[in-house]
């Protein structure tokens, strides 16, 4: 079936435009540094480092370097980094982003936990979780670099791992999806999206795609259907001549920041859980983030700030209530550029946390606290329903 505007001969030139391929043979996960010693996590920091001091990891966590190091230590969720911004459409830098996430904010060890405040829930008490280092990328080459991406995150989910990817621009969510797809299969995994724009933009001729029309290479190329795929806080302009109409045609549900203003938080995502929760809905759902769906206020140091978005506080709630009430496959965050960055690194923190809001809402879900928004009594009053004035 052609494209409208596109001469009859449009549905086999699309057909021969670039795609992923399958397997893992040279993924590039293990080299001559790491082949012939023990398998299993390392830390490598010492008990006392955390932090901004010691050799920094994800959130001090401990390093595993082969999908055999994630089978010994059974991890659960293993961070990976992807320095690729070449499939950029804002400004570059976004290639920085696993550095800041890295050194940002916290550090965990089993001397300093994390537990968050608000559900005293420590996600690395929960889940087993270490830092994977990053994807290997071919610069320049774009399709070799998808190819090294998918393959990277491939290794991660054979070891029973769940990826947390720290991205990099937009374009990796092709990849990252693509091998979560691969391993759960195709049509079965769903999207949750927040972002300024909906990655949905449409692709000219053999490009392989920018961060612009990620998410629709993954409906296009069969990885995702388009119902099972949900956005929210997009704003800003739309000025590509037939984007809404595909939209509708192909199931997509945008929740708008307007609807969010208009509406409220809380009432949006009540509403965007329920469409995921509906029966034949998926039953995982991969999470991606781009850091742009909060107000430039809250992260500035993004490649396409939009005014408008979320506040910080929208935003932490959100991501946390989508980790506890959907079983999440993956989790991304991208977009995050350093170098745009505020002196006191405001936007590497939103990210950082953002993700620790991710992981303390899969730790609760593993816990079984599943419950609309759910907070530890103790996070309200100090947990006293009897303080003076008050007549409950």
């Amino acid at each position: 079936m052609t494209e409208p505007g596109e001469p009859e001969w449009g549905a086999s030139m699309r057909a021969a435009r670039p795609h992923l391929g399958t397997g893992t043979e040279g993924h590039g996960a293990v080299d001559q540094y790491n082949k012939d010693r023990p398998a299993g996590p390392m830390y490598v920091q010492r008990a006392h480092e955390y932090a901004r001091s010691g050799v920094q990891s994800y959130m001090g966590l401990p390093v595993c370097l082969t999908p055999e190091d994630l089978v010994a230590g059974e991890i659960d969720v293993a961070a990976c980094g992807v320095p690729w911004d070449a499939t950029g459409v804002g400004r570059s830098g976004a290639r920085r982003g696993p550095v800041a996430l890295r050194t940002t904010g916290m550090g965990s060890t089993p001397e300093f936990p994390l537990p968050d405040l608000h559900t005293r829930v420590d996600p690395f008490k929960v889940l087993r979780c270490a830092d994977y280092g990053d994807s290997p990328t071919a610069s320049g080459n774009t399709p070799e670099t998808f190819e090294e991406i998918r393959k990277f995150v491939t290794t991660i989910l054979e070891a029973g791992a769940t990826p947390l990817v720290l991205g990099g621009d937009h374009g990796i969510t092709w990849p990252c999806l693509t091998a979560v797809a691969d391993h759960l299969g195709h049509g079965t995994v769903g999207v949750i999206h927040l972002g300024a724009h909906t990655a949905m933009e449409p692709v000219e001729g053999w490009d392989m795609g920018s961060a612009r029309s990620a998410l629709r290479r993954t409906v296009e190329s069969g990885v995702v259907r388009g119902e099972h795929v949900f956005q929210l806080g997009a704003r800003g302009f739309d000025t590509s001549a037939g984007l809404w109409p595909w939209l509708n045609d192909n199931g997509v549900r945008v929740h708008l920041a307007a609807e969010i203003d208009q509406r409220g938080i809380e009432t949006v995502i009540d509403q965007l859980i329920a469409e995921a929760t509906v029966p034949g809905a998926p039953t995982g759902y991969y999470l991606s983030i781009s850091i742009d769906v909060a107000d430039p206020m809250y992260a500035p140091g993004t490649s396409s700030p939009e005014p408008g978005g979320l506040r910080s506080t929208a935003l932490l709630r959100s991501i946390r209530r989508i980790g506890a009430e959907l079983d999440l496959v993956g989790i991304e965050l991208v977009e995050l550029n350093p170098q745009f960055d505020n002196a006191g690194q405001i936007t590497a923190l939103l990210a950082h946390r953002t993700l620790h809001h991710a992981l303390t809402g899969m730790a609760m879900r593993r816990l079984g606290i599943t419950e609309r928004g759910w907070i530890h009594p103790d996070a309200l009053d100090h947990g006293l329903a009897d303080r003076p004035g008050d007549s409950s």
